[in-house]
């Protein structure tokens, strides 16, 4: 998304300033239905290039996922929500020294409470992509701490049939253990 100012309000406070836009988060779009192959093809791959804008100035989102992901009434895909970025090597927009984000979308180092990098949006990435095409995130239990052992021990379930290779492979690669 657009991000218009970064700072602190006149009482400490942290703040992001973003424009407002008209559309559907993702995962509004994934309770109508399934996606063509198509539109998750778009999604993901404008979804890569936000991630790589963001990534070209030092900015790492850390809570890629469906919710925070907009596609606009013109179909294009706006990444919401920096708020718990992390920016450059040292400074963070939030609180530092914990495990933040959304526990189905973690990287396993990012579950682990490790310094995580670009690598670690990539991860979420695969992971909103193999929801897109399965229809259900692939590391997910009933409490958050089962969900963090399929994360950092188990290998997704297998994507259905007719998933063209392609995704397949983009799935696979993303969701590797080893950043």
């Amino acid at each position: 998304c657009s991000i218009y100012e970064i700072g602190e309000t006149v009482d400490g406070r942290p703040f992001i300033a973003m424009a407002l836009y008209d559309g559907h988060t993702v995962r509004e779009l994934l309770s109508e239905g399934p996606l063509s192959h198509d539109d998750v093809r778009s999604i993901v791959m404008q979804t890569a290039k936000g991630l790589q804008a963001a990534h070209e100035q030092g900015l790492v989102h850390r809570d890629i996922k469906p919710e925070n992901l907009f596609v606009t009434n013109k179909g294009v895909v706006k990444i919401l929500d920096f708020g718990i970025a992390h920016v450059g090597d040292e400074q963070t927009i939030t609180n530092t020294g914990s495990v933040l984000g959304t526990v189905n979308y973690m990287s396993p180092e990012q579950a682990r409470g490790e310094a995580v990098d670009k690598r670690s949006d990539l991860w979420a990435l695969g992971v909103v992509t193999y929801e897109l095409l399965a229809g259900r995130a692939p590391f997910s239990a009933d409490y958050a701490q089962a969900t963090l052992y399929l994360i950092l021990n188990e290998d997704p379930p297998a994507l259905p049939t007719d998933i063209p290779d392609d995704l397949t492979r983009l799935v696979q690669n993303c969701l590797q253990k080893d950043p």
